[in-house]
């Protein structure tokens, strides 16, 4: 492997374990099943919510109705301040709740693509590639990437990033 000479030795031994053990696709696919696998039970959590959110957000609307009904019949007058403001509040609590339930559904309708071994495979040989860049500051934007901390001892090299940024770059996202 031929790392630039400008590169200390604790980061040859950083990039030497990522292009070795961490951009290989068996581990890839270690790493990413549990993403994976963390992303549906969150998918179920989601769907619990969503069901919520609506069965609260029809409640909303039946109060509302209710009380334009009360208006209609001429029981309640609308230039009661009072009445006013819980219309402005049920009309508030209704919009948000159609807020957080689009939000939902469209973290729902996007799980964690399917990789296959293909992907990953062009994934780890393509991170590899520019691991080795001798241009340190190509090698460097890409680390930032994939690495949020890096502990070194003697005898191991912990590394510390977001597994969502490597389903994104295996996914070519």
């Amino acid at each position: 492997r031929d790392w630039s000479s400008d590169v200390c030795s604790s980061d040859l031994l950083v990039l030497g374990h990522l292009a070795d053990r961490i951009f290989v696709p068996d581990r890839l696919k270690a790493l990413l099943s549990e993403l994976s696998e963390r992303a549906r039970h969150g998918q179920d959590n989601r769907l619990e919510k969503v069901k919520a959110l609506n069965a609260e957000r029809r409640e909303t609307e039946r109060s509302l109705e209710r009380l334009y009904e009360a208006i209609e019949r001429g029981v309640a007058d609308m230039d009661d301040d009072t009445l006013r403001q819980r219309i402005s509040v049920l009309r508030q609590r209704r919009d948000e709740q159609m807020r957080l339930t689009s939000m939902l559904e469209r973290q729902s309708a996007a799980p964690l693509a399917t990789l296959s071994p293909k992907k990953l495979e062009a994934f780890a040989v393509a991170m590899r590639e520019r691991l080795n860049n001798p241009n340190t500051a190509y090698r460097k934007s890409y680390l930032r990437l994939f690495v949020d901390r890096v502990e070194v001892d003697d005898s191991e090299v912990r590394i510390y990033g977001p597994k969502s940024a490597l389903a994104c770059g295996a996914a070519g996202s």
